[in-house]
């Protein structure tokens, strides 16, 4: 199970690099768009393979693989909070006291969704 939890989690370093590569050349570097919405998929994608380990249990090592490889190097917990010190530091207390309460409200709204929307469908 370890070779297969170090093999997602280069899979999900490398889409989030691109998936960086490609926010940023988008929308610039004024806010961390790039940053909040990998963490809102990741935050989408951890609901929907939860469901999925609890509706089919017997894929649960599948699910652990995915959540804790794929999703753990997907998502960007310390990239968010270094941007976040970073903006307090620079005295953007508005734009960090958005970020921080748009990332955590929408992360836990956009994990409950996919949870739930998850659970319907199967």
């Amino acid at each position: 199970m370890i070779f297969w939890i170090a093999v997602s989690g280069l899979a999900g370093a490398l889409l989030r690099f691109q998936l960086d590569q490609l926010l940023t050349s988008r929308w610039g570097t004024n806010f961390p768009w790039a940053t909040l919405v990998i963490n809102l998929i990741g935050c989408m994608k951890i609901g929907v393979f939860f469901a999925i380990g609890q509706a089919y249990p017997e894929y649960i090592e599948v699910v652990k693989v995915i959540i804790t490889g794929l999703l753990g190097a997907f998502t960007t917990y310390s990239t968010f909070t270094l941007q976040w010190v970073l903006m307090l530091k620079r005295k953007r207390l508005t734009k960090a006291t958005l970020y921080i309460g748009v990332s955590v409200l929408l992360g836990a709204a956009f994990t409950g969704v996919g949870w739930m929307l998850t659970l319907l469908i199967l």
